[in-house]
């Protein structure tokens, strides 16, 4: 009986439990944890980031320059076809053609007085046109319409010219007509006379 019992006990137990315990835990641990933690974040945060942003900014960008073009419609242009309320004039230029140029005659008064001025210009020269144009609206008496027996009139496709045409009965009937006097020398000495009237 002494024999037998202390043969068998100890060789069992020390080459099971000292083998198997130390090489699972430092096999895996060391060997997992440094390759997933320092290899993913890298990657993913520098490509997403950098790509996003250019292109959505830029797309919307010009998308919203149109809205401010509405700004500018609602402007309203002058025409003699729409009525204006009490007290409001037209302020007009007046314009003659030259050897096929248009030239303004800067009158700047009222519809009227511009009438006035430029049918006695173009009746007493061979000019048989001319044209009066809208610069503005202002608050200003007016004088009375004169007569437009001799002339025919015209508005534009606008609305901001008229156009006075004279009559062929009446194309020679003053004697600046009949002498042949034209527009561009009328012109020259009204400038002279306006430049003498300054310097007095």
């Amino acid at each position: 009986m002494p024999s037998k019992t202390p043969s068998k006990i100890p060789k069992k137990k020390p080459s099971k439990t000292p083998s198997k315990p130390p090489r699972k835990p430092r096999s895996k641990i060391p060997s997992k944890m440094p390759s997933k933690t320092p290899s993913k974040p890298p990657s993913k945060t520098p490509s997403k980031m950098p790509s996003k942003p250019p292109k959505k900014i830029p797309s919307k960008l010009p998308a919203k320059p149109p809205i401010k073009k509405k700004i500018k419609i609602p402007l309203k242009k002058p025409s003699f076809r729409k009525k204006l309320k009490k007290g409001q004039k037209y302020i007009v230029n007046g314009r003659v053609k030259q050897r096929g140029k248009i030239r303004t005659i800067r009158l700047k008064t009222t519809l009227n007085r511009a009438l006035r001025y430029m049918i006695r210009l173009v009746d007493n020269t061979t000019a048989r046109s001319f044209d009066l144009k809208i610069i503005g609206v202002s608050k200003v008496k007016d004088i009375k319409k004169p007569s437009l027996k001799k002339f025919r009139k015209k508005i534009s496709k606008r609305g901001d010219v008229l156009t006075f045409v004279e009559k062929s009965r009446y194309a020679i009937d003053t004697i600046g007509e009949k002498k042949g006097l034209k527009i561009s020398k009328v012109l020259k000495k009204t400038k002279k006379r306006k430049r003498n009237k300054s310097k007095r």
